[in-house]
């Protein structure tokens, strides 16, 4: 469970930053070809949301607006060129397993140099001897998981947030994950089956 989250996570990063290497790619050659061939506007005719786009442009160039166009065209282009790479960066920084919102949980409360993927096999080794789930929510004799993770004997405080369906963990180290579960019934059956595995001085708020 655990290492098929954090696999399943790391690719799903991986293929985010190839998609936004190809949106770096278009942004870059379509900023270059409107820049020394203009914008073409005068092609083709086109409906809906582009055509309304397309047919104001070439409404701006009949009036003499040529230039004013091409710069909007380009800056659309560069917008696309900056967007890739602001979100091609975060994707790659995440890429990495280790750096997976479900490993980087996993690896922040274990000792330096700990192997990622032996503490992935040991967590499923723990689901699979009887788990409980709540939703999208797993919890074993040791660990609670779901996008992220947290070692049940690490657990300080718990907090319910009644507005937006949050549940808060909160370790010994100030670490936090949030448990998103969208029904009562499932936050009511966490909370109670959590009060019945954790120390009593561990607070719910």
């Amino acid at each position: 469970m655990a290492t098929k989250t954090v696999k399943a996570q790391s690719r799903y990063n991986r293929t985010q930053f190839i998609y936004c290497l190809f949106l770096l790619v278009f942004g870059v050659i379509g900023a270059v070809q409107v820049t020394l061939n203009g914008t073409g506007t005068e092609s083709g005719s086109r409906r809906g949301l582009k055509g309304l786009i397309s047919g104001a442009l070439r409404d701006l160039e009949g009036n003499g607006h040529e230039d004013l166009v091409q710069w909007i065209v380009v800056g659309i282009f560069v917008l696309v060129v900056i967007l890739s790479i602001v979100r091609g960066i975060r994707f790659f920084r995440y890429a990495a397993p280790a750096r997976t919102p479900l490993g980087a949980s996993i690896l922040s409360q274990a000792a330096p140099g700990a192997d990622l993927w032996e503490l992935c096999a040991q967590i499923d080794r723990d689901m699979d001897l009887g788990a409980k789930t709540f939703a999208e929510v797993s919890i074993s004799s040791r660990w609670i998981m779901d996008a992220t993770a947290m070692r049940l004997d690490r657990i300080a405080k718990i907090d319910r947030d009644e507005d937006d369906a949050c549940i808060t963990l909160t370790d010994t180290d100030g670490y936090q994950i949030c448990l998103d579960l969208l029904t009562e019934e499932d936050r009511t059956a966490a909370l109670r089956y959590l009060r019945g595995v954790l120390p009593p001085d561990v607070p719910i708020n």
